[in-house]
């Protein structure tokens, strides 16, 4: 799996999770203490979230960070 195809699922998860807790990606970016500027910007595919923004994410989604990190699977 090369870089664009991982960044493509972490996004994937973190949409999914936050549709899960209906949550706009200003309310994300605000429960997380994260910059919305950036946040769009990696859920556009311009920018690669850090680890710590990853872990500030999964915080806000109730969720540990390796699940938005695993491989999306489709049932």
């Amino acid at each position: 799996m090369d870089s664009d195809e991982f960044h493509a699922r972490v996004i994937a998860r973190i949409r999914e999770r936050s549709a899960r807790r209906r949550l706009t990606t200003i309310q994300l970016a605000d429960r997380a203490g994260v910059s919305r500027s950036h946040l769009f910007a990696i859920l556009a595919g311009d920018s690669s979230p850090s680890l710590d923004f990853i872990h500030r994410l999964a915080e806000a989604l109730g969720c540990d960070p390796h699940l938005l990190l695993k491989p999306y699977r489709k049932s």
